[in-house]
């Protein structure tokens, strides 16, 4: 009988894990959302900014944000109240400024770090995929827990 509840136990942690992975986006979608964004952006210019708060943005905890290299938050689907407001020394909380190192990026690339979930209202490891679209602005993905 304690095998069968050891099983059965075990069986419902693994639907459980699937069930909120499937709830999650991944690295690989991160990636391909930000390219779709940048892709966007490049054909209809600054028009792009304002769209990537409609929910056809967004994809679970995945949601595009863009920031101008002098650190003003031009979009962000996860978190419209940052619109605006300079966002270049935000730190995650271990310190890291992660807007910097996102500004950085030449053309694309992954920057890690720390963040508040809007999903789940945590802190959790995040991983986004940075795109540069112009001289002055880059569009970016993450995905939670990578």
């Amino acid at each position: 009988m304690k095998i069968g509840q050891l099983f059965l136990l075990v069986m419902v942690l693994v639907g459980s894990t699937s069930a909120m992975a499937a709830d999650r986006g991944t690295r690989d979608e991160a990636k391909a959302l930000a390219e779709k964004a940048a892709a966007y952006y490049r054909t209809v210019g600054a028009t792009a900014l304002t769209d990537f708060e409609k929910p056809e943005w967004r994809d679970r905890d995945l949601y595009v944000f863009a920031v101008k290299t002098d650190g003003t938050q031009v979009a962000n689907g996860g978190n419209p109240a940052l619109i605006g407001r300079n966002v270049i020394d935000m730190r995650d909380v271990d310190g890291k400024l992660t807007n910097r190192e996102m500004l950085a990026v030449k053309e694309t690339g992954w920057v890690e770090y720390k963040w508040r979930n809007p999903s789940t209202n945590s802190v959790e490891p995040k991983a986004t995929y940075v795109v540069r679209v112009s001289d002055d602005t880059i569009v970016a993905v993450g995905a939670y827990n990578p």
